[in-house]
């Protein structure tokens, strides 16, 4: 992956799909009447007939898109003043090292950042969360993104990224 290769956009009060194919045609050039949205027997979404890969997540009235078209991305967004019984999810989603974690240290925002790891992660492979503790691979890197005291998101994207840096842009899709 190269620096031009992966786009993060932040869509606060996003409307919906209509709103995220304005922002995929902006990034493919193709119109959004030319478009059709597929998804996976899982439900990872993509286009018909094109090589963008985009990952897409909403929380709190925010939507947030990875866009790349050097490989497969997932993207989580949760808002950080989520409230999150530590001590009974955990167990529930994690095993482990990560739970062993968890269990010392209930707070729901170092909870959250697992989450949305492990979110991104099955987004990005497309099987989804099917059970507890999805195998973080040597295939795949999972980053914590910084997007200011308000969020906590994660991204995944391939290991075969030598080298990479994902763009941040907030506001409407059109701009």
């Amino acid at each position: 992956m190269n620096a031009r290769g992966l786009h993060l956009h932040l869509l606060p009060e996003c409307k919906g799909w209509p709103e995220i194919l304005q922002l995929l045609s902006a990034c493919t050039g193709l119109q959004t009447s030319e478009m059709e949205i597929l998804r996976s027997p899982e439900g990872k979404p993509r286009l018909r007939n094109n090589d963008l890969e985009f990952s897409v997540s909403h929380t709190a009235g925010t939507t947030a898109v990875l866009v790349s078209f050097e490989g497969p991305v997932g993207v989580d967004i949760e808002r950080s003043d989520r409230r999150v019984d530590v001590l009974r999810t955990a167990p529930r989603v994690f095993e482990g090292e990560t739970l062993e974690l968890l269990r010392a240290n209930p707070d729901p925002r170092s909870f959250l950042k697992h989450w949305t790891r492990m979110e991104a992660l099955a987004k990005a492979t497309g099987k989804g969360i099917t059970g507890r503790n999805l195998e973080i691979s040597p295939q795949w890197i999972t980053l914590n993104l910084d997007l200011g005291p308000n969020w906590i998101s994660a991204a995944a994207i391939p290991a075969t990224a030598a080298s990479f840096e994902i763009q941040i842009k907030i506001g409407r899709a059109h701009v």
